[in-house]
């Protein structure tokens, strides 16, 4: 066996240097931040968070939590959970690109004048928004909740809330 940096996150604590398929207790964790800083785009050592470990990411209204995993230069990792039912309101993503993988449910997303354009993928499907698109979020299942892992790419705030686009 050989030695890698490991680091799982796990309720808030880091582990560190670790024969492989060994995990060590430590805690690097930055205060006050969206999640662990990976420090480049170029990782240095494995990366786990524990799914309750995640940090509070921002809303973009009632019935949607997002949370984010990691957050490295230009690039964020996010889990985000809509209810049964749950309509975002608008917003964009700023200048973040976003490809998207619906792991549970089914969602719509709407653009376009009062959002009569829209796209639906359902578990399994993958999906990319682009940056400063004028969307919101649909779960159109009144009983079954979503569940989305995002990859954002660029800079700035991950969700800009917007008035929605004119009607037309």
């Amino acid at each position: 066996m050989h030695e890698v940096d490991v680091v799982l996150v796990r309720e808030g604590v880091r582990s560190g240097r670790a024969t492989a398929g060994a995990v060590r207790s430590g805690n690097d964790a930055a205060p006050g931040s969206l999640g662990p800083a990976l420090g480049s785009s170029i990782m240095a050592r494995f990366e786990a968070m524990h799914k309750d470990a995640l940090k509070e990411g921002p809303s973009s209204g009632a019935g949607v939590r997002r949370e984010v995993a990691f957050s490295a230069d230009g690039v964020r990792v996010l889990r985000s959970r809509g209810a049964p039912g749950a309509t975002s309101s608008w917003h964009t993503h700023g200048d973040h690109d976003v490809y998207g993988y619906l792991v549970r449910g089914s969602a719509r997303f709407e653009s376009g004048a009062g959002g009569r354009e829209s796209m639906e993928v359902e578990a399994g499907d993958f999906f990319c928004v682009p940056a400063r698109w004028v969307h919101r979020d649909v779960n159109p299942s009144p009983t079954e909740g979503q569940e989305f892992v995002l990859f954002l790419h660029g800079d700035g705030p991950l969700v800009v809330n917007v008035d929605g686009p004119a009607e037309g």
